[in-house]
């Protein structure tokens, strides 16, 4: 035989709880004060120490480092002042050579050691219209359909805008 099931009872719905209003002026806390006992203290000071130190050593050797970065530099930048001036010197050295070895007097004192003699009178030559006439039609310069007797044609033009810088001569 089976036995009756007994009839679920009715459970009561909670009553909702009345929230009073805080009274003006008055503060109620609402978690206790406790005291903390000291090897909490101890632990969380030990903590932020540690942190602290491990801080202030990483700052310092990141210093460290970017002052050993500057020195490296500035030896850097030291030694190619050094090699600027080197070279500026050797640069005045080799100028002052070809200036002695360009001079006139040297030009002329190393003609005589190879054997050249000083002439007694100074002959410049000028070919005629004829010549480059003749010269101009031999190379198949384009110039030459310009007559050679004009004295504006092409070749006749530079000389004469050159003639006032040159001076007397050729």
């Amino acid at each position: 035989m089976s036995t009756p099931r007994p009839a679920l009872a009715l459970v009561p719905e909670p009553r909702p709880t009345r929230v009073r209003a805080p009274r003006p002026g008055v503060w109620e806390d609402p978690q206790p004060l406790t005291i903390v006992s000291p090897r909490q203290r101890r632990r969380r000071f030990g903590v932020i120490a540690v942190l602290g130190c491990a801080s202030a050593f990483g700052v310092l050797l990141g210093l460290a480092g970017f002052q050993t970065k500057i020195a490296s530099d500035q030896l850097r930048l030291d030694r190619m002042n050094r090699e600027l001036r080197d070279a500026q010197v050797q640069y005045e050295s080799v100028r002052g050579d070809v200036a002695r070895l360009e001079s006139p007097a040297n030009i002329v004192a190393q003609a005589t050691k190879q054997g050249m003699v000083t002439p007694t009178g100074v002959t410049y030559l000028t070919p005629s219209v004829e010549d480059v006439a003749a010269v101009e039609a031999a190379t198949g310069d384009p110039t030459q359909d310009a007559p050679a007797s004009a004295p504006d044609g092409p070749r006749r033009n530079g000389w004469s805008t050159v003639k006032p810088l040159v001076g007397s001569g050729p």
